[in-house]
Parts: C-alpha cells; structure tokens; sequence
C-alpha cells in the first residue's frame, strides 16, 4: 500500500513538472511570436509627398514608408511597367486618394489583374490599397469650362484628421499587434490640433470681419475648414475692391501676383505645397499673424 501511495506522489509530481514545463514554454513561444509581430516592419507606400508626410505624422519611423512622386504634376508622366507594378504589388500597403490619384490607381488595378492572369502571380495577394480621402467632402472647381475635383484636401484642417484616421483604421487592421500603437499616436495628434485650434479661435473670430481675397483655388478647404468665407478674384475684377476697408489678400506663390501696387490691403503670401500637421498649424499661425502687422 504504501509503495502504491509512493508511485502515485512519483507521477503526480512528474505530471505536475512537465505540465509546468509545457506551460512555461508555449507562453515562451506565444510571447516570442508576439514580440516579433510587434517589432514587423511593414513597408508602406503613398502615391505622392504630401500623403506620405501625413503617414510619417502618424507611424514616425517604425514603418518603411516611401512615395512615388512627389507631386501630381510628375504623375502625369509615370509610367508603369511590370517592373515599377510588382514592386508597388510586394509592398504591405499602398495609399492614395481618390480626390487626386482615381485614375492612376485605376491603372494600378488593371495592371494587377493583366500581372495575375498573365503570369498566375501572388505577389500581390497581401497589398492592401487605401484612400485616404475617404469621407471628405468634395470640393468642386471649375479649370478651362470643366468642372472638376479640388485635391487640394491635405490643406484642410478638418479634412487633414480624416485622412489621419483612415491611416490609423488601415494599419490597425493591418498590425494588429500594434493598434495601441496607432491609436495612441492618433490621440495625440488630435490632441495637439484641438489645443491649437483652441490657442487660435478668438483670433480666427477676428478673421471674419475681413473680406479675404484669394488668387487662388488651392484655398478652398483650408479656409472652409477654418468657417472663414473666401472671395475669388482675378486681374480682371480685384481693382473693384481697391476702395473697401478691411480687406485681407491672400497670394499662392506659384500663380502670377495680381495684387496692384498702390492698395491699401494687408497681404500674404502662401506656399500650399505642404501637407503635414506641422505646415498647416503654420498656415494658420501666419494667417493669424497679418491681423497683428
């Protein structure tokens, strides 16, 4: 009786040790796997420079993040091959807009299907393609009698966080093991442009008992996301507002300056090319500032 008493307190012990051995090695094993999850690198690419300094505001530098183009002007001229197509395909995500890059990334996708069916491919089984300018609304413009579509969202304050957040969506769902991560840095991006636009609210207020002029469409969202009403002028009608008080002009440096050389207007000049948190807070910053000169 006694040697039977003695065998089992043998095997129990032993079971206990080994089942305590297994446990401690797959939780080795699942906190290893999660760690190297963790720690993936996921290249992301955007179509132009502007898209990809928005990503950069979000993921800094844990990704490999890369673009295209720098602009819209040089896609015009982009060619895609097969060589330029399986080397946007192996990448994890792929990021654009559909107020600015529809008809590229349309090309992306018949390019896609011509590369599967021609060669049975696969490498592009894990990219995943998002627009970023989804939920923005559109801003229409009318260039040589057509109307089309401004691009220029990434200006807009408002339209800036929306793009921002289905960033965040699309890597989240992508990186798991990593939606802290995003989330946490959305937040605190929100939370800095809330506090600035905060900071800035009784100045912007002052802002609308101006009439601002504008020699340019680049402005659209940017102001409308700021509740300031804009005027559109030309060389044609801007010397009809040369007798009005409190008038603001506002230059794109990159169109011809119309504003004659006897006014009495404050003015500014901005180079709208910049779509990264930081050029926005310093459009505002300055447009803030030429109330106070």
């Amino acid at each position: 009786m006694k040697k039977l008493t003695y065998t089992l307190i043998i095997f129990t012990f032993s079971l206990f040790l080994f089942l305590n051995i297994s446990r401690n090695s797959l939780e080795a094993t699942i906190n290893s796997e999660d760690e190297i999850q963790q720690n993936q690198k996921l290249d992301i690419l955007s179509v132009n420079e502007n898209q990809y300094k928005i990503i950069k505001d979000l993921v800094k530098d844990k990704h490999n993040v890369d673009y295209l183009v720098k602009n819209n002007e040089e896609l015009k001229d982009y060619k895609i091959d097969d060589f330029v197509l399986e080397n946007i395909l192996n990448k994890d995500l792929l990021i654009y807009s559909d107020l600015e890059n529809k008809d590229f990334i349309d090309k992306i996708n018949e390019g896609r299907k011509s590369l599967r069916n021609k060669e049975k491919n696969t490498i592009d089984n894990k990219l995943r393609i998002i627009n970023i300018s989804r939920g923005i609304y559109p801003i229409n413009i009318e260039i040589v009698s057509k109307v089309e579509v401004n691009p220029y969202y990434y200006l807009g304050i408002n339209e800036y966080k929306i793009a921002l957040y289905n960033i965040k969506i699309a890597l989240q769902e992508k990186d798991i093991a990593n939606r802290d991560y995003y989330e946490r840095n959305y937040n605190e991006l929100i939370k800095e442009i809330d506090s600035f636009m905060e900071g800035t609210a009784s100045s912007l207020e002052k802002m609308k008992e101006y009439k601002i002029l504008v020699d340019s469409n680049k402005f659209d969202y940017f102001f409308k996301s700021l509740g300031i009403q804009i005027t559109k002028v030309n060389k044609d009608n801007i010397n009809s507002y040369l007798e009005e008080d409190k008038v603001i002009f506002i230059h794109d440096i990159k169109e011809e300056n119309i504003l004659p050389s006897e006014n009495n207007f404050k003015s500014l000049e901005f180079d709208f090319e910049d779509g990264s948190l930081a050029a926005i807070k310093n459009n505002i910053t300055r447009l803030v500032e030429v109330l106070i000169n």
